[in-house]
């Protein structure tokens, strides 16, 4: 679950590249707003199928840690401090979900085939 919350709100934290875009022509800001709106929600609904425990969401978060990793080690030369922030905090969650989502104790809450009922172990991460 505090891995969930963590991946919330640093994806809400993405919305901070508006703060650089003041110069930028109108239809710019809205695509970008689109864009990030539309990727956003779609984290969330990973998200939502990644806290409920199912093996794709997982397969998801881990290929999206390696996307991460290079993109903001790139992107950390940001003008804009907060994304700055966002970007190194990012680095270091997806540093740590590559090892504890590859750890037998995460992989047992993913192999659950009953997807209504609550995990009985709940004291994984």
């Amino acid at each position: 679950m505090i891995t969930t919350v963590l991946m919330a709100v640093l994806n809400f934290l993405e919305y901070a590249v508006f703060w650089d875009l003041q110069s930028q022509p109108t239809t710019v800001v809205i695509f970008i707003f689109v864009g990030t709106t539309f990727v956003i929600a779609i984290g969330y609904i990973v998200l939502w199928y990644y806290y409920n425990g199912w093996k794709w969401a997982r397969v998801a978060v881990i290929l999206t840690c390696f996307v991460i990793l290079p993109n903001n080690y790139w992107a950390i030369g940001h003008v804009n401090p907060i994304l700055k922030v966002v970007d190194v905090a990012q680095m270091i969650l997806a540093v740590f979900l590559l090892v504890w989502l590859n750890l037998s104790t995460a992989k047992v809450y993913f192999k659950r085939t009953d997807y209504r009922q609550p995990s009985r172990s709940r004291t994984v991460m």
